[in-house]
């Protein structure tokens, strides 16, 4: 019973650690050294973390074009993102 009890305490603090590496992770504001898109708060944090996510390396630039949302950044990767309103439709990144 002491083996199980000491075991179960183990997976517990690897499941606590887990989880706050997650939630830290997931919290992480990109860093953006220009944003001239005047896009709402929320919809530039989903561009720039979907940016991100396909490749762009931060410090991110977002610039609007017509209905689009243009992202770079410190590397060769740039995505454009169709915008419809304040939603995102696509995104194509090179």
């Amino acid at each position: 019973m002491k083996n199980f009890t000491k075991s179960m305490i183990k997976m517990i603090a690897v499941l606590a650690l887990g989880a706050s590496a997650h939630t830290f992770a997931a919290e992480k504001e990109p860093q953006i050294a220009s944003n001239t898109a005047n896009l709402p708060a929320a919809l530039t944090q989903n561009i720039a973390k979907t940016a991100m996510a396909m490749g762009v390396k931060e410090p991110l630039t977002i610039a609007k074009d017509g209905d689009n949302a243009k992202i770079s950044g410190s590397n060769a990767t740039v995505c454009t993102v169709k915008l419809s309103g304040e939603k995102m439709l696509g995104i194509s990144c090179k």
